[in-house]
C-alpha cells in the first residue's frame, strides 16, 4: 500500500495538472450521476444545487429548481447557420 501512495504522489508532483483534471473529472462525474431532487428534503435540494454549481453544470441545477426554465416554448429556436459553399 505504501509503494502505490509513494506512487501516487510522484505522479502528483511530477503532473499536477493532470491529475487535478482528472480528480475534477471523476468529481463532475460523480455529481452527475446524483438523482434529480423530487419534493423530498430541502437538505437534499441544497447540496444537489450546490454540487452541480461546483461541478459546472449549472442548466442542472437551475433545471432542478425550476424545470419549465429551459423548456420555454415561446422562445423559437434559432435557424441552422447555412454556408456559401466555396468554389
Amino acid at each position: 500500500m505504501g509503494e502505490l501512495v509513494h506512487t501516487f504522489l510522484d505522479l502528483y508532483t511530477t503532473h499536477p495538472v493532470i491529475v487535478a483534471m482528472a480528480l475534477y473529472w471523476i468529481f463532475s462525474a460523480a455529481v452527475s450521476a446524483m438523482p434529480m431532487p423530487t419534493n423530498g428534503s430541502m437538505f437534499y435540494k441544497w447540496v444537489f444545487a450546490f454540487l452541480h454549481t461546483l461541478a459546472g453544470s449549472v442548466t442542472r441545477a437551475i433545471a432542478s429548481k425550476y424545470p419549465n426554465f429551459f423548456t420555454d416554448s415561446s422562445v423559437p429556436p434559432m435557424p441552422p447557420k447555412h454556408e456559401e459553399p466555396k468554389a
